[in-house]
């Protein structure tokens, strides 16, 4: 019976120890607790809060002590029959010196909000991050550094390049504006002489409208001359028959007028042919 109660009195002291430990330091700021609780997984805060944890890490960090709490349960009997019980007054002593040890480390860290629950219930504000996590850190913002380095290097290669094509593009398109502007020049050029011969040419054209004006007034006037003297040279003609006619019985006016009549008709014929061929040119 004083066995049993001894080992319960050592349960009782192993439990307020574990009690005392868990409140003067929490387990989710000791790096060796978590890493042994854990298997080995550390549970990383939340992107973006200021040393706070989700409720699903604080229940996992809870169940770590509690686990912790029934293995040191479980050991204080086997301590305690491998060895002697102290007496009960240096027992208590001992539990009396480690409670108020531990109240003077809880109530510091109480009144220095290292373990404080949030308004919403769901969060717990934890101490900032250690040397070791601002290590982390900054080693992170100095690869997010090189990587945005990188990205605005990539990204100057890739203004240089479009500004050097639109560089080329713009000597292009000037050469292109020169080699239209001097196809255009030749053009115009050559339009402009095509111009100036059309208007020769129409000029040319007038002037042999009027030659050809010109021409048919004196065809015209030349074939009425030739109509005329046809005309006339039938008159005489005319005149020499009806003398021929007239001349009676003197044979020697009547040779004459015979040999008038004769040369008078050719007369007439020449001028009748002259004429036609006048009439066929003007068709």
């Amino acid at each position: 019976r004083q066995r049993d109660s001894m080992q319960s009195t050592s349960t009782q002291a192993s439990v307020t120890k574990s009690s005392t430990k868990i409140e003067s330091e929490p387990s989710w700021t000791n790096a060796d607790f978590m890493a042994a609780n854990c298997n080995g997984n550390t549970i990383k805060r939340q992107e973006g809060k200021n040393g706070e944890y989700t409720t699903e890490q604080l229940i996992m960090q809870l169940d770590a002590i509690v686990r912790e709490s029934m293995s040191t349960c479980q050991d204080s009997p086997e301590r305690e029959k491998m060895t002697p019980s102290p007496r009960s007054s240096e027992r208590d002593s001992g539990i009396a010196e480690t409670a108020a040890r531990d109240s003077t480390i809880v109530e510091p860290a109480r009144d220095s909000g290292i373990m404080e629950p949030a308004r919403d219930g769901d969060k717990f504000i934890l101490p900032l991050p250690d040397s070791a996590t601002q290590a982390d850190i900054l080693t992170t913002l100095r690869m997010e550094r090189t990587q945005l380095v990188a990205n605005l290097t990539t990204l100057k290669a890739k203004v240089m390049d479009i500004e050097q094509q639109e560089d080329e593009l713009m000597r292009e398109l000037e050469i292109e504006r020169a080699l239209v502007g001097g196809e255009l020049q030749a053009q115009n050029e050559k339009l402009a002489s095509e111009e100036r011969r059309v208007a020769s040419l129409k000029q040319r054209v007038s002037e042999c409208e009027r030659e050809m004006d010109k021409c048919v007034s004196q065809q015209a006037e030349r074939q009425n001359q030739i109509k005329r003297r046809l005309e006339q040279q039938q008159q005489v003609l005319t005149t020499l028959e009806q003398q021929l006619m007239k001349s009676g019985d003197d044979q020697e006016l009547r040779q004459e007028l015979i040999e008038s009549c004769r040369q008078q008709q050719e007369l007439l014929e020449a001028e009748r042919k002259s004429f036609e061929d006048l009439e066929f040119s003007l068709l």
